[in-house]
């Protein structure tokens, strides 16, 4: 049974206004028994600490995102490292500066401006997946050579076991099993489509990169099913935000069985890849993020926006506006250009008729889609849009109705 109780509050600012402001990000897949009297004691010390934002527990564990003043956040990570349960010895805690306050409304729709408590069934909702079965983890260190080399071996066509230049991230997943280590790599993206939308990896040539394209983190599942063959045999390189969802991403692909087997995870996930590569690296854009920061770029920024807005395709990555299709609330990228007057889009994943992803495959284009716009009326009679504007269920809205492009 799931519980929810939301604290609404303001966060202390006499520390702060000294010591900063920051978004504290972590997750811990541990045993516990009592989920209920867990939440409980999370509350308690979130609020004597002055930190808002959302925490979620289970009897698999917890997953936190809060914000706070830095000094709170550094006391809340170490009560919980020294906790006598030593259910937090292990964790990874990211903590990021952020500017504080923020716009009320994202605020709201983010859930910073209070403190949300929820005992849940799991973590993160996919579908029932044995953990036991998750994906080693590699450093971004080794997560980066491993592309690397994973360019030289497809290059010279031989197999990476035997190859001259093998370097340390293959040789950590060939030890693992004492295997030869499949040649072909794949860089899988786990995350949704209004994710990678605005930053993703762009590994180098040689190396293959899928985006499912997919609109929640429950759709994954389906989309490998369908896909299986894409990812079968391969060395597959998973990612996400800061690692949670790689967890039982990786353990549901590994279910698979024989030929699922080389199946590894970002460790922290993009987070402590841009920590470690300042420059990006091989990620291009932004790291969406589910607090009021948005998206966090690299920190010396890139030049390129790889976002676009849907309507007239400039580059965008900004969804400070919070524009969303009108079916199934997905975020989407609208330029201030295209807001006025306010736009109602139908995504692509709506116009397949259902709320489901049929996702993308092998060498998915950057997570951009090609979007359409409805033009002002005088200019619509030649356009075929406005004939597919027509079938739309007069119901979703009275306005008219803007259909962005497939996937």
């Amino acid at each position: 049974m799931a519980s929810t109780e939301t604290i609404t509050g303001t966060m202390p600012t006499s520390e702060a206004e000294s010591e900063g402001y920051g978004v504290l990000l972590y997750y811990q897949y541990v045993d516990v028994p009592d989920d209920v009297a867990a939440a409980d004691w999370m509350r308690r010390i979130c609020e004597e600490q002055g930190l808002l934002g959302r925490v979620r527990v289970s009897k698999q564990g917890f997953n936190v995102t809060v914000a706070g003043s830095t000094t709170a956040l550094h006391k809340h990570i170490s009560s919980l490292s020294h906790h006598p349960s030593g259910w937090f010895a292990q964790t990874d805690f990211k903590l990021e500066p952020c500017d504080w306050p923020p716009e009320p409304r994202i605020a709201r729709e983010c859930k910073v401006d209070s403190l949300s408590v929820r005992v849940v069934k799991e973590l993160v909702t996919l579908c029932p997946v044995d953990l036991s079965l998750t994906g080693d983890h590699l450093s971004p260190a080794e997560f980066h050579r491993c592309m690397v080399e994973g360019r030289r071996g497809e290059n010279q066509g031989e197999d990476w076991r035997g190859a001259r230049n093998k370097g340390r991230g293959l040789r950590k997943i060939s030890g693992r099993r004492g295997g030869p280590v499949p040649r072909g790599m794949v860089v899988l993206d786990t995350r949704n489509v209004y994710e990678t939308r605005i930053g993703r990896f762009v590994p180098p040539e040689g190396v293959a990169f899928i985006d499912p394209c997919i609109r929640q983190f429950s759709d994954l599942p389906a989309w490998v099913d369908r896909h299986e063959e894409e990812l079968k045999n391969k060395t597959v390189l998973m990612y996400c935000t800061g690692g949670v969802r790689c967890e039982s991403a990786t353990a549901y692909l590994r279910s698979k069985g024989p030929g699922f087997q080389d199946v590894v995870q970002l460790s922290g996930g993009i987070v402590r890849y841009l920590e470690a590569f300042p420059d990006g690296g091989f990620f291009r854009g932004k790291n969406f993020v589910f607090d009021h920061r948005l998206a966090v770029p690299p920190a010396a920024p890139q030049q390129a926006t790889i976002g676009a807005c849907c309507l007239c395709e400039k580059p965008f990555d900004d969804y400070s506006g919070r524009k969303r299709c009108v079916a199934c609330r997905m975020l989407l990228l609208v330029c201030p250009s295209c807001s006025e007057p306010q736009p109602q889009i139908i995504c692509e994943i709506c116009q397949k008729g259902s709320c489901k992803a049929e996702g993308g495959g092998m060498g998915a284009k950057e997570g951009t889609l090609k979007q359409q716009s409805q033009k002002p009326k005088e200019h619509q009679q030649e356009n075929p849009q406005s004939q597919r504007l027509q079938q739309l269920p007069q119901q979703l809205s009275p306005s008219p109705v803007t259909l962005v492009g497939g996937l």
